[in-house]
């Protein structure tokens, strides 16, 4: 038995979500199947960001690619604005990262 309990979250669509489940059944883990709904109330969406990282990068690239990570830096704000967005810094992972979590997209006519 595990000191702690395995949690699976999945979209019942989801090919990787199946394969995960084979091999946690064949590994002989036992888990909490967690269904995440991709559509339903806006649905959802939860990505992990490496902190400072692009900051870092800055200094030593060119200007293209300066001005790229400039625009991926405007769209994750703008993201995180749009769809409420929350940001939680992870220190126990190496380097410390940012899991970032949006839900409730944008309302569309109907």
């Amino acid at each position: 038995m595990t000191p702690y309990t395995l949690t699976l979250q999945g979209y019942w669509r989801s090919s990787a979500s199946w394969r995960v489940r084979v091999a946690l059944h064949l590994k002989g883990l036992d888990y909490r199947y967690e269904a995440v709904h991709l559509v339903r109330d806006g649905g959802e969406l939860a990505y992990f960001e490496y902190a400072g990282v692009r900051a870092m990068k800055a200094p030593f690239l060119r200007k293209p690619g300066r001005e790229r990570l400039r625009r991926i830096d405007a769209l994750g704000k703008s993201m995180r604005r749009k769809h409420d967005g929350r940001r939680e810094l992870v220190l126990g992972n190496l380097p410390p990262a940012f899991a970032v979590r949006l839900t409730g997209g944008p309302e569309r006519g109907r």
